[in-house]
């Protein structure tokens, strides 16, 4: 690994820094979450691009652009960093929140 302290602890630093920085400009808000020292989810509970799409009477336009981009970016990156990526759902689609949920590899799922 590159960063000291190994890529996910160095990761979740800079993602929590892009929620809250995101959050004061009011283009994404919401909270990290981190269930064990293995695994943290980026919790979306506000995005500007859902509101963008709902002005434009189709929510399916924030989903096409930054969600499905989201899912084709983060598998093989995260895959490469050594790690996992899944989502359990977006605010696009209806989901309460949009979770981005990052992982080190070969860590039992409960």
């Amino acid at each position: 690994e590159q960063c000291p302290g190994g890529f996910l602890p160095n990761f979740k630093q800079f993602i929590a820094a892009y929620v809250e920085a995101s959050g004061r400009k009011g283009i994404q808000g919401g909270q990290i979450i981190e269930p064990s020292p293995d695994m943290f989810i980026q919790c979306i509970e506000f995005c500007a691009m859902v509101e963008v799409a709902e002005i434009l009477g189709d929510r399916d336009l924030c989903w096409w652009n930054a969600c499905v981009a989201d899912d084709f970016f983060f598998p093989g990156y995260m895959a490469k960093a050594g790690g996992r990526y899944s989502r359990a759902g977006t605010l696009a689609t209806g989901a309460p929140t949009g979770d981005f949920c990052y992982e080190r590899k070969n860590v039992a799922r409960s």
